[in-house]
């Protein structure tokens, strides 16, 4: 379950009172946040993912009725399924609900049959921004004729790290001035239909080569580079007072906190960004998706070797008779703090110093929040003069990489379901 947390209530954005003065919207969001009590104002503050394909109906119904959230963040589905469920959670809920997506190329972003828009790198390309103006606008209608209020758009990282997995062509590029300059664009595109945008990932999440959805990113950034890059493109929009709402990254940046990521950092939040910044729109957190661990058991074949709750979980195997062909699965079982069973996503295996088929391995199991389990086999395979050929590595029985060059690096992002019985 993915719920996105924001910092302060956001009712006053709930529904669209075109109609009125703005004296009497005031009026009727302060008699509506009034009304609430206190545990319904801290319900206010969250809201949850839901796919008509993927979540649990139910659930969700339970949430809005009985928890009372702020919102939803619409996702996977076609736009008859989408409407449909989004109608029936309006109609049940005691306070309109906030509706958002990341429709950052338009809905089609998240639904099937959806006309979809070019992704932000090829708008960060055009010369003419009021082009790019105009497709924001397109965008922000469809979001309208969906019931979608508040768009997770636009992406502001600079894309400063080419093996970047997670934002690449979703930036406008790796110049801070022309992302300024189209998401500039692109804002007030969506404000001319009246759809609310969120500038993500704050402090920026272009200089990372892993996906922060699955694993803490570190940025060693300096200030300097910090404040000529990463923070350019957000400095320059609060500064020309149109941001409604930032999105905060899961990012690491031990020069502005070493202790906590961004997302969760009081010294990157209300000091950098509220304080420094001047920013005094929303703040909404990029997804928590991922269970705090509370236990780890590391298993060689059928043997518990290791039990650690303090991550990195980090474990060095070593093994002096490993013959050529012979199977040694390595798997790991993670708890929940209650005991209970999580799923993974993911494992790093490195396999170096492989000398005579004795090979070295380490397994790193990234940051508490993140669930690991599942099963890893690696056989070794030697040539003719019994030196190292090439290792394979196996998910569940199936071949996922055949590594040929040390030091035998790894990287499992497959996801895989626990069996409880047999664990």
């Amino acid at each position: 379950m993915r719920l996105f947390i924001f910092y302060f209530a956001f009712t006053g954005f709930l529904i669209s009172q075109e109609n009125l003065s703005e004296l009497n919207t005031q009026k009727w969001v302060d008699s509506v946040y009034n009304s609430l009590s206190l545990e319904e104002k801290i319900g206010q503050l969250f809201i949850n993912w839901v796919s008509p394909e993927q979540s649990d109906y139910d659930q969700i119904e339970k949430l809005v009725v009985e928890q009372k959230i702020g919102g939803l963040i619409f996702s996977i589905g076609d736009p008859f399924s989408h409407v449909e469920w989004m109608n029936k959670f309006q109609s049940k809920a005691k306070t309109p609900l906030l509706i958002a997506m990341d429709a950052e190329w338009g809905p089609a972003m998240r639904l099937d049959n959806v006309f979809a828009y070019p992704w932000n790198m090829t708008l960060g390309a055009i010369q003419d921004n009021k082009i790019v103006q105009d497709i924001s606008k397109r965008i922000a209608e469809q979001n309208k004729l969906l019931g979608i209020h508040y768009n997770f758009s636009p992406v502001v990282d600079v894309n400063s790290n080419p093996i970047n997995p997670i934002i690449g062509n979703r930036s406008f590029g790796e110049d801070p001035e022309n992302v300024y300059q189209k998401a500039k664009a692109y804002i007030e595109g969506h404000d001319e239909v009246g759809i609310i945008t969120s500038l993500k990932h704050f402090p920026g999440h272009g200089d990372t080569s892993i996906d922060s959805h699955n694993t803490l990113p570190e940025i060693k950034s300096n200030l300097k580079r910090l404040n000529e890059i990463e923070l350019y493109p957000f400095k320059k929009l609060i500064n020309d007072n149109i941001v409604s709402s930032i999105m905060s990254a899961h990012i690491l940046y031990p020069s502005l906190d070493k202790k906590y990521p961004s997302s969760i950092s009081k010294k990157i939040v209300k000091n950098l960004l509220k304080e420094k910044l001047g920013f005094s729109g929303i703040i909404v957190t990029d997804a928590f998706d991922n269970v705090e661990l509370g236990m780890v058991t590391l298993y060689l074949n059928d043997s518990a070797i290791i039990s650690s709750k303090d991550a990195p979980y980090e474990y060095t195997w070593i093994t002096t008779d490993y013959a050529e062909d012979e199977q040694h699965t390595i798997w790991a079982k993670a708890e929940d703090a209650a005991g209970n069973l999580t799923q993974t996503n993911p494992i790093r295996v490195l396999i170096d110093n492989l000398d005579n088929i004795n090979p070295t391995g380490t397994l790193i199991f990234p940051y508490t929040g993140q669930t690991i389990s599942g099963e890893i086999t690696i056989i070794v395979e030697a040539n003719d003069n019994e030196e190292v050929a090439f290792v394979n590595v196996y998910i569940d029985g199936d071949t996922v990489a055949t590594l040929t060059e040390s030091p035998y690096t790894f990287n499992w992002d497959t996801s895989v379901e626990v069996d409880a019985e047999s664990s």
